[in-house]
């Protein structure tokens, strides 16, 4: 099975495309929001009992101090240098 990739976005969003392409190895899933997508990561990392898949998210930077985005990190949710995806294009 590949890793799971929760991002922002919706099904069919530039952003979902750009990591699909980017990374063929993972599953990737998009949940809307960054708030849903630190939730689907905690949420299945937290039930490991119940699956064998590795879980990671990504969100945008946003305003996100690095204090912040430390704890985040610690739960697998990883954020981008840059405030949105989009800037990448």
């Amino acid at each position: 099975r590949k890793p799971v990739l929760f991002v922002e976005g919706e099904k069919g969003s530039h952003d979902v495309g750009l990591y699909r392409e980017l990374l063929p190895n993972f599953l990737v899933i998009p949940r809307g929001s960054c708030t849903q997508v630190i939730q689907s990561v905690k949420a299945l990392k937290n039930n490991e009992q119940l699956h064998h898949l590795e879980v990671y998210g990504i969100i945008d930077r946003d305003r996100r101090v690095n204090a912040e985005i430390a704890k985040l990190e610690k739960h697998f949710v990883y954020v981008l240098k840059v405030a949105e995806v989009e800037n990448l294009f």
